[in-house]
């Protein structure tokens, strides 16, 4: 096999169901001949491994224990071979109506070796789903309004990984830090179409304890660089969220928050997420 022109990275830790639904997303727009999928499973046991089992087209699959989400992540972006990069995790998927065969085109181009490419998001909450545009030029500005694109749509250039890996110091910001550098050191261009779909309520969404909610917010704080009004602003608004979600739940309390501004999330529907039309 050539160099693929895309590498998907996902990792998984105990979560089959999760992998399954992630696998079946990438299996719709798989192409052997232009991409590679390689699995990080941090798993000590074997049921990831199962699932693999099943999808014999899997390019690469590492199955041993990490120091975390980042460090498998850090793991994947090594071993990958693609010229570009999009870390999909277990439990995320690619948007089925995404034209692949474009976005490909796009990443081929001779211009494009070193640049981002990034797209919206659709927000899985439960059996609902919300679009979210995002900033068509990313500047560090939009990650502290919240206009910047999900990382789970932003494709990164291999070449960059080979000097910048996530901090594995972080617990929840990691991805947003390196977001930030590689969008102020590389040139970058909205692909105009949605890339991936993200499920909310993972754990930079939904604090187990008021510790731990301080503890995310000055590392979310520090990795987008807040002055320290905004940061207050940010504080005070988490504060408020946390009893809210421990009494609404989850679900209820995103499903709310996001139906509350239909202009910023537009409610879409889904009929199934592996079928593309």
């Amino acid at each position: 096999m050539t160099q693929p022109i895309l590498s998907l990275v996902t990792i998984c830790f105990k979560n089959p169901r999760e992998l399954e639904q992630t696998l079946l997303s990438v299996k719709n727009h798989y192409d052997p001949e232009a991409m590679e999928l390689v699995v990080v499973d941090g798993s000590p046991n074997n049921s990831c491994q199962r699932v693999l089992l099943k999808h014999p087209w899997v390019d690469r699959v590492i199955h041993e224990e990490d120091d975390g989400r980042y460090d498998a992540m850090n793991k994947g972006a090594s071993f990958a071979q693609g010229s570009h990069l999009i870390f999909l995790n277990s439990g995320d998927f690619l948007y089925p109506k995404l034209n692949a065969t474009e976005v490909l085109k796009k990443l081929s181009a001779p211009e494009s070796d070193n640049k981002i490419f990034f797209g919206d998001t659709i927000k899985k909450i439960g059996s609902h789903y919300f679009l979210q545009h995002c900033a068509s030029s990313v500047t560090r500005k939009d990650f502290a309004r919240d206009t910047a694109p999900c990382h789970q749509s932003v494709i990164i250039p291999k070449s960059y990984f080979e000097k910048n890996l996530y901090n594995t110091k972080l617990s929840v910001s990691a991805d947003t830090a390196l977001m930030i550098d590689a969008f102020e050191t590389l040139p970058s261009e909205h692909l105009g179409c949605v890339i991936s779909v993200f499920s909310l309520g993972g754990v930079s969404n939904n604090w187990t304890s008021l510790s731990q909610l301080y503890n995310h917010h000055v590392e979310s704080t520090k990795a987008r660089n807040l002055p320290t009004i905004r940061s207050h602003i940010a504080l005070l608004k988490k504060l408020i969220k946390f009893p809210l979600v421990k009494y609404l739940g989850v679900e209820s309390y995103y499903l709310l928050s996001y139906m509350a501004k239909p202009k910023k999330n537009k409610y879409v529907r889904f009929c199934n997420m592996h079928n593309k039309s």
